[in-house]
């Protein structure tokens, strides 16, 4: 999963889901190994039928990192992606780009460092859940197996 960037609108969509979820599903890629090297589960995750993934993309809040092109969403992905760059949304905004490009480095890291610290307490915390996702799945799973 790439890199998450937190703004207002990662608020809202998570409001809506911590709110409004009813199903949440895995789906493994026939195209790529089941877990990776750090014996993680590698799986599309669908949250009431809406791939959470895309979702990411296409608001800005995700990039396309290392997705192989033979992954069964690679291209919606990234046609999502662009659309994200095109509309500046999320990490493509003008002002993520200054500071990808060190433009005025030293005034922006000023300006957006108590942001900085908030954005690693949200990546944390989404990585705690995703983890607690992966993990249920595990569970669960391993259950239907001793069955």
């Amino acid at each position: 999963m790439p890199a998450v960037y937190y703004d207002e609108n990662f608020n809202k969509i998570e409001n809506d889901y911590d709110e409004n979820t009813n199903k949440i599903e895995l789906e493994f890629d026939s195209s790529a190994e089941e877990k990776d090297k750090y014996n993680r589960y590698l799986a599309w995750i669908w949250i009431d039928d809406v791939l959470l993934q895309n979702l990411l993309v296409e608001n800005g809040l995700a990039e396309t990192y290392m997705l192989q092109n033979n992954y069964k969403y690679a291209g919606m992905l990234q046609e999502s992606e662009e659309v994200a760059k095109n509309s500046k949304l999320g990490i493509w905004s003008d002002e993520t780009s200054n500071i990808q490009n060190n433009e005025n480095e030293n005034q922006i890291i000023e300006n957006n460092k108590t942001d900085i610290e908030d954005n690693n307490l949200v990546y944390m915390i989404l990585g705690i859940a995703i983890i607690l996702i992966v993990s249920i799945f595990n569970i669960s799973h391993n259950k239907k197996k001793e069955k």
